[in-house]
């Protein structure tokens, strides 16, 4: 909440007629707090958002994404008060470009763009991938979740062979578009499902049909998801485990450490025809054989251990606490699979499960494939707190659950309740998992998997937002906030400017 703030901009004439958000509680998440005021406030404030600014920010940060649906959403389902949520608002708008690219000259970056995006138009190249074509996506997708509803929207937009017709970097390929963009657009319509909001779910599709596929196509076959992955040519293994191999395979390395490549070329720099083969082949011996509810039930909980794995227990021992910037999006994103499933038939299940731990191998690599340190993540305080109540109590909150929330709530940036929610979430959903019960924890032979695993149990929720909170600032208790890491940690280089210290083990 650092920006200066500004008065709201003017609802400009393409956006006269466009809904008002009707979100409702979190239909998976289930928090103390909201009440019939934040509710009001939550629909107010995405209204504003909706009818006035754009999915990015202005330039010269053009490349960064409008997140206040996602902070908005997150706080008020953890009990954000009206005020704050207001606050929260008032303080992210003045980043925002406006809705109308006419009013700052942005639409000369899309010639020929029409007035209005239709049924027969919407495929279109020449605006299609295009994020200042943003505005009239989204005028189109009011109409078109209005007419369809959630279900038959996601089947005609994201899965259809229409929708997915196109072919390498030319759309439309709109299943690979909704992970693309670091998963903002998949994490966007997520919302949109999650709080049953017509108009948060058509801001997510918009979003996907202007996401360029450069950084991504390439990763699945042509003709993705009606083609399928290879057939495995070795037995299925459990998600962890595919990580470990993933992680000790030398074929499919990253490449060295280099400080001057940016998240988007690291992406497209992995995607070679030997690491793509690579990768396919793992995600192919996921197995997804089961998508009934309990199937893809199962295979969530597998992606919500590797999700948090990755997030708190890449930091190496005897450094500071690093949560690395990227994978975190891992974790905030995989809390809207339960949504997308709920809303999907099974053969839609499983595409999107693959698409996603496609995404989620590829994200790792530009990372430079990290390995866990169980051991020293498992040592961390089961009862994390602030520092104000270190010194007033050393044996720390009855909860600590609260203190985290509670600092999470009114922290600067988004991400810290984001993430925040998604442990609570999987805290509530397997906190009480024992020693050993990490599902694919040890192999067949009854060896662990990775070194520690077998130890990891349901602490492991709490103990990783103790570290997020120490890693970017428990705000609440007077800290600043100190950022996320982006060193790409698995790389031995990102650690080579910071001694090693016997204290931190």
């Amino acid at each position: 909440m650092g920006y200066a703030v500004k008065d709201l901009r003017a609802i400009p004439a393409l956006a006269k007629n466009f809904p008002p958000s009707s979100a409702q509680p979190s239909s998976i998440f289930h928090f103390s707090g909201v009440t019939p005021q934040s509710t009001e406030t939550t629909r107010r404030v995405l209204t504003e958002n909706d009818q006035r600014y754009d999915m990015w920010y202005s330039p010269p940060i053009r490349f960064a994404h409008n997140h206040f649906v996602h902070s908005a959403l997150a706080r008020y389902s953890l009990g954000a008060s009206p005020a704050l949520l207001q606050r929260d608002w008032e303080s992210e708008r003045g980043q925002h470009a406006a809705l109308d690219p006419a009013e700052d000259g942005r639409i000369e970056n899309v010639p020929g763009l029409p007035d209005t995006i239709t049924r027969e138009n919407w495929v279109d190249s020449r605006w299609l991938g295009h994020k200042d074509a943003y505005s009239r996506y989204l005028a189109f997708f009011h109409n078109e979740v209005a007419r369809l509803g959630p279900e038959k929207v996601l089947e005609q937009y994201i899965f259809s062979h229409e929708a997915n017709s196109g072919s390498g970097t030319q759309g439309p390929r709109m299943i690979i578009a909704l992970a693309a963009g670091l998963v903002h657009p998949f994490i966007h319509v997520g919302y949109g499902l999650e709080f049953n909001d017509p108009v948060i779910l058509a801001e997510g599709l918009a979003q996907a049909c202007c996401c360029a596929l450069e950084s991504a196509a390439a990763l699945y076959p042509d003709g993705w998801p009606h083609n399928g992955l290879p057939a495995p040519r070795e037995p299925s293994k459990p998600l962890i485990q595919l990580y470990r191999e993933f992680t000790e395979r030398a074929d499919l390395d990253p490449g060295p450490y280099d400080t001057n490549i940016l998240i988007n070329a690291r992406l497209r720099n992995f995607l070679t025809p030997e690491h793509v083969a690579g990768v396919q082949g793992l995600v192919a011996r996921w197995d997804l054989s089961d998508m009934s509810d309990k199937g893809w039930k199962a295979r969530h909980q597998e992606l919500a251990w590797l999700t948090t794995l990755i997030t708190g227990a890449t930091t190496r021992p005897g450094y500071n606490c690093r949560v690395d910037f990227f994978l975190m999006h891992l974790l905030t994103s995989s809390l809207f699979i339960p949504c997308y499933m709920a809303a999907l038939p099974e053969h839609h299940r499983r595409t999107t499960l693959q698409t996603y731990a496609l995404t989620v191998f590829q994200v790792l690599a530009t990372r430079g494939k990290p390995k866990l340190y169980l051991d020293f993540a498992m040592s961390a305080s089961a009862n994390p707190s602030g520092p104000l109540t270190r010194a007033k109590n050393g044996e720390g909150n009855a909860n600590p659950w609260l203190e985290i929330v509670d600092n999470a709530l009114i922290a600067n940036e988004s991400h810290v309740p984001k993430s925040i929610r998604s442990l609570v979430y999987y805290s509530q959903l397997y906190g009480s998992t024992p020693a050993g019960g990490v599902p694919g924890a040890h192999d067949d032979a009854g060896k662990e998997a990775i070194r520690g695993l077998g130890s990891v149990d349901g602490s492991l929720f709490v103990r990783v937002a103790g570290k997020i909170m120490t890693a970017t600032g428990w705000e609440k208790d007077g800290e600043s906030h100190r950022g996320w890491d982006r060193s790409a940690l698995g790389w031995d280089g990102a650690w080579a400017n910071e001694r090693y210290d016997e204290a931190k083990l």
